[in-house]
């Protein structure tokens, strides 16, 4: 391997802020990324609770209301579909 490219390989990555090198949790801008990371998860949660609960109440609409027979299952399949994806956003865990 030629000289440079292993002078590159072994120099440690440094910070666009100053010299020192990167360092996991040492910098604002980490921190920043992991309130971002938190805002982000919150957010998914609730979009996914929202998720939920609109396709309980699509699915018990769908029960009180008369619609043609061939449509239910389809109905059905479109709330039922909802829900699952809604819980699993809610139990997945964000990295």
């Amino acid at each position: 391997m030629p000289h440079h490219v292993q002078e590159k390989i072994n120099t440690p990555q440094k910070s666009i802020l100053g010299n020192q090198p990167i360092r996991k949790g040492s910098h604002s801008l980490s921190k920043a990324l992991s309130n971002s990371q938190q805002r982000i998860s919150a957010f998914l949660r609730v979009i996914a609770a929202i998720c939920v609960l609109l396709g309980v109440v699509f699915a018990a609409d769908i029960y009180e209301t008369t619609l043609i027979p061939q449509l239910v299952p389809i109905f059905y399949f479109m709330a039922a579909l909802m829900i699952f994806v809604g819980l699993v956003v809610l139990v997945a865990r964000f990295d």
